[in-house]
């Protein structure tokens, strides 16, 4: 009787640290810091950047396990034409409903499903981004770097195929006969360098 009422202690007592390792692996928030994280873009000859509204990457146990991300599409803008005029136009074009309709679709996500460890700090990110209500999987490699309370990522460039999200208007493989018109090129070469600052939990008054 004795032996079994010993095993029942040592029982509760490996079930009381089993929770309690539970408790410490609890995942740890990072918000994006707006104000010096960007997006890149390149489209043939033009180039400019567009703003991260809001973002959040996950991490337990001292590496990212996620993230979410919300690009402002309004925010798009040219930045290899000098003439304003010219340039404000271009950044309208991109924004009109023939490309991103902005208007209608204001805000583009990404979320980060996976990500595969190559060597040190860099990563092959795999995720879902969603376009004009379309979301499809992507991945490119990143930098990754965890230091203490921050997380600073830099993909270099890495390009999408704007005409896997519909987005056909002036591609030469949607209307190859048109000699006289102007093609936009399908890929985007895109750019991302954001940094995180880890979310303080807030003490009870």
């Amino acid at each position: 009787m004795a032996k079994k009422i010993g095993i029942f202690i040592i029982f509760l007592i490996l079930n009381v640290f089993v929770v309690k390792g539970q408790k410490d692996q609890k995942e740890s928030l990072f918000v994006v810091d707006t104000n010096t994280s960007s997006i890149s873009w390149i489209c043939g000859s033009h180039y400019g950047c567009i703003d991260i509204d809001t973002g959040t990457i996950f991490v337990q146990n001292d590496k990212v396990t996620g993230g979410d991300f919300k690009i402002d599409m309004g925010s798009l803008y040219d930045e290899d034409i000098e003439q304003e005029l010219l340039r404000l136009t271009l950044a309208n074009v991109i924004k009109s409903l023939e490309f991103f309709d902005a208007i209608h679709y204001p805000t583009a996500i990404f979320t980060i499903e996976k990500l595969i460890k190559i060597n040190d700090n860099e990563y092959n990110v795999a995720g879902d981004l969603t376009l004009k209500d379309k979301t499809l999987p992507v991945n490119f490699n990143s930098e990754i770097v965890l230091k203490g309370d921050t997380i600073d990522v830099n993909t270099g460039y890495f390009g999408i195929d704007r005409t896997r999200w519909g987005i056909n208007y002036l591609s030469k493989r949607f209307d190859p006969e048109d000699k006289e018109q102007m093609h936009v090129p399908d890929e985007i070469k895109i750019l991302i360098q954001l940094k995180a600052v880890k979310l303080k939990k807030q003490e009870k008054k």
